[in-house]
């Protein structure tokens, strides 16, 4: 019967080959702090990866509207003021 050691977070935070490797990059959050958080399995090369964090619910909604969507500063204020947006 196969049989392996069970791995809690602890020890995949420890393990040498994955620190090796830049397995976890450390990202600061607004509301969280600083954590860890785990780099793509693959590497493109002249590609270095861009680790952010994820964005808190509502942080780019203006810039949607905005951008994307091509609605009017106005627009918007008046969505906001109507609590439609937050």
């Amino acid at each position: 019967m196969p049989a392996s050691k069970v791995n809690d977070a602890r020890d995949l935070h420890e393990d040498p080959q994955l620190a090796h490797r830049e397995h976890f990059v450390t990202l600061d959050h607004p509301r969280m702090g600083e954590y860890p958080a785990t780099t793509p399995a693959f590497d493109i090369e002249g590609a270095p990866p861009d680790f952010t964090r994820a964005p808190l619910l509502g942080e780019h909604t203006v810039e949607v509207c905005r951008d994307l969507l091509g609605m009017a500063e106005d627009e918007v204020e008046e969505l906001r003021e109507r609590g439609v947006l937050t």
